[in-house]
């Protein structure tokens, strides 16, 4: 027995309203609407079949301007009339409304969404639309000198250029001169000024929900990728003591800036913008980074870990920054954020999509300085995790003449890490060797 759902749906008689649902059907994947069939699935019949069979192929028509093919069905003495009802590339409205099918219910289109179906139907991007109050003297022309020493291994003589003329190398302005939204946000003087949301917003949190400061970076794209660095650098991401060699500290940010760095691009040139503002909080133990926008058909999260494909919401900002030389290739930046990870001994990076967007969820080093030293490790016990984070594998020699205390005492610590479940102890006797234990750096 049929159930509803996004391509079916019952009704027991017609009404003229239930045009809505048809021109949902046409505006998203197709379905067929069965009159003469209850809510349970059950073939009740109607008394008009005939009248509906030679009438509402036209009334449709007239209506919603798609052509269905209506077929009258008979099961046992039941007559039904079914209204099958194909995809259609351009937008359909019913009464001057646009309506798309959600699971198995009937959606009115309003607002941004509504926005985004028609450029969608008439195969427009948002980026690509000229905005017609801006002019060149919106844009930062200083940010476009910066771009042309960016670009000169992407786009030879881009040195020889002048302003106008790059922007329409770029695609950024159409064969009249007139400036299409993907130039206002790239090399804009005041972008929030037409697009209140694109802005990128950084808080620091103690937990959740605890928020102890937070910073709004403003700008075009450009100089947003800059500010944001700048100040994850200075006030937001820690330098943290990774190892020693030779008794010397050695301090990396508690985060590999090559993977903050490809996320925050994404984040700029993936973004949807119609939606939010860019979020990225700051935790004791994660960095998770958000931005309006669920995936691109066509890719599935689990895909973002493996070599894929790229599927680009906005094409003109995607290929300025390549030409920055920003970025290297389309589709690779989740896969070298999980392979970064991994050589920095971080836990893999989450992805997912989450409240109508896309986050990434950075997961800090277990093993780090502060972690170690609450659960009471002095500072040469400390010193001896590092140094196995460092050498994968260690003895009792080469913790010795790294540390350079007795062998007792280098006995004792390892006996207490070993204790304290941080390293397993592999082997016996002279031969005995320490590594850290799986569950402490999954």
């Amino acid at each position: 027995m049929d159930i509803e759902n996004q391509h079916t749906e019952f009704k027991e008689t017609w009404r003229d309203e239930f045009m809505k649902t048809l021109a949902a059907f046409a505006n998203t994947t197709g379905g067929k609407l069965i009159v003469g069939r209850n809510d349970k699935g059950e073939n009740i019949g109607i008394n008009n079949a005939r009248y509906l069979l030679e009438n509402l192929p036209n009334k449709i028509l007239q209506k919603l301007n798609i052509h269905p093919i209506v077929k009258h069905i008979q099961t046992n003495d039941k007559a039904i009339i079914e209204i099958d009802v194909l995809p259609y590339d351009t937008a359909i409205s019913c009464n001057g409304k646009f309506y798309i099918r959600t699971g198995s219910t009937t959606q009115e289109l309003a607002d941004k969404e509504l926005h985004r179906f028609l450029l969608k139907k008439s195969r427009i991007s948002w980026e690509s639309v000229c905005d017609e109050q801006a002019n060149m003297s919106d844009i930062n022309f200083s940010t476009i000198e910066k771009f042309k020493k960016l670009a000169k291994k992407r786009v030879p003589n881009i040195e020889k250029d002048d302003n106008l003329t790059i922007l329409k190398k770029l695609k950024l302005v159409d064969n009249d001169g007139n400036i299409r939204r993907a130039a206002l946000l790239l090399f804009g003087k005041e972008p929030q000024k037409y697009f209140f949301s694109a802005y990128f917003k950084i808080g620091k949190f103690l937990s959740p929900t605890d928020l102890v400061s937070d910073d709004v970076i403003e700008g075009n794209l450009f100089e947003q990728f800059d500010k944001v660095l700048e100040i994850l650098r200075t006030k937001y991401i820690r330098l943290m003591v990774k190892g020693y060699k030779d008794w010397v500290r050695i301090e990396e940010f508690e985060y590999p800036e090559d993977i903050i760095r490809e996320a925050v691009i994404n984040a700029l040139i993936h973004k949807d913008y119609l939606g939010s503002h860019i979020q990225m909080k700051v935790l004791e133990d994660k960095i998770t980074l958000w931005n309006p926008g669920t995936l691109l058909s066509g890719i599935s999260i689990d895909e973002l870990k493996k070599p894929h494909g790229s599927v680009l919401r906005n094409e003109l900002i995607c290929s300025t920054f390549y030409k920055a030389d920003l970025i290297e290739a389309w589709g690779r930046g989740t896969t070298f954020m999980v392979d970064e990870c991994k050589k920095a001994d971080l836990p893999e990076p989450e992805y997912r999509e989450h409240f109508g967007g896309f986050e990434i969820a950075f997961y800090k080093d277990k093993l780090n300085e502060k972690y170690l030293r609450n659960l009471g490790l002095n500072e040469r016990q400390i010193k001896i995790i590092f140094i196995t984070k460092t050498n994968n594998r260690i003895n009792n020699k080469l913790i010795v003449e790294q540390i350079k205390v007795s062998r007792q005492t280098i006995t004792n610590d390892l006996s207490l890490l070993v204790g304290k479940n941080i390293l397993k102890r592999i082997g016996s006797g002279a031969g005995v060797e320490y590594v850290l234990r799986i569950d402490q750096i999954d």
